[in-house]
């Protein structure tokens, strides 16, 4: 008891040049405030910390699947070609694909879209689709939509393709993506969904490798020529 108060009695002298010390309630509120403040901030940095490292993934897959589907229905490139002095302008999605092609006699039969590489697990569904623009004789409007591998980086990514065009690869649509096409009535032959699935693991404290998945999906009604 002595102890405690001589410390008290000597925090409160009055030094030497008259002026007053730090009381120790003084330095204990102080000390207080401070570490008040150092925990608020580094709760701060946690929090955010955390929601960044889990909101992140999830923002990213989000936007590899809009990029994906808009690519896919609406198209990367602007369109036109001349036929038979009638010149036809569009899009390269399959928005601006047509159903059947009635006005050629080169190729009476043909028919678009294509759907191929059906899923193994889901029958009805295919993950590549192969159809052509507005009317053209030679078909040689067609364009494709697939997942493919790039080998320099060992990613998948929507890629496509066609007669006029060489194989490429749609940008921002880099991951664990998986592009997916199936007529879910039969009948309407002309409605196909389009399905843009995004899977990516979040490194973040609370959910350690959970994987998240985005799943982006529309339907397109084809258009009769």
């Amino acid at each position: 008891m002595k102890g405690l108060l001589l410390i008290l009695l000597s925090v409160n002298r009055i030094s030497a040049k008259g002026r007053k010390a730090f009381t120790l309630i003084e330095v204990l509120t102080s000390s207080f405030i401070v570490m008040y403040l150092f925990l608020a901030a580094w709760s701060m940095y946690m929090i955010g910390w955390r929601w960044w490292h889990e909101v992140a993934p999830i923002a990213e897959c989000q936007r590899i699947a809009r990029v994906g589907l808009s690519s896919v229905i609406e198209g990367t490139r602007a369109w036109q070609e001349t036929i038979s002095s009638v010149t036809y302008n569009g899009k390269s999605g399959i928005a601006w694909s047509t159903l059947t092609k009635a006005d050629t006699t080169a190729n009476p039969a043909f028919v678009t879209p294509v759907l191929s590489v059906p899923d193994a697990s889901s029958p009805g569904v295919y993950h590549r689709i192969d159809y052509k623009l507005e009317p053209d004789s030679v078909a040689s409007n067609g364009r494709s939509f697939y997942v493919s591998t790039d080998i320099a980086t060992n990613t998948k990514a929507i890629y496509e393709d066609g007669v006029k065009i060489a194989a490429t690869q749609i940008n921002a649509t880099q991951g664990d993506v998986v592009l997916s096409f199936e007529k879910p009535d039969a009948t309407y032959p002309n409605l196909i969904k389009v399905t843009v699935t995004v899977t990516k693991s979040v490194p973040g404290t609370r959910f350690e490798n959970a994987p998240v998945t985005i799943i982006y999906s529309d339907f397109i009604n084809l258009k009769n020529v």
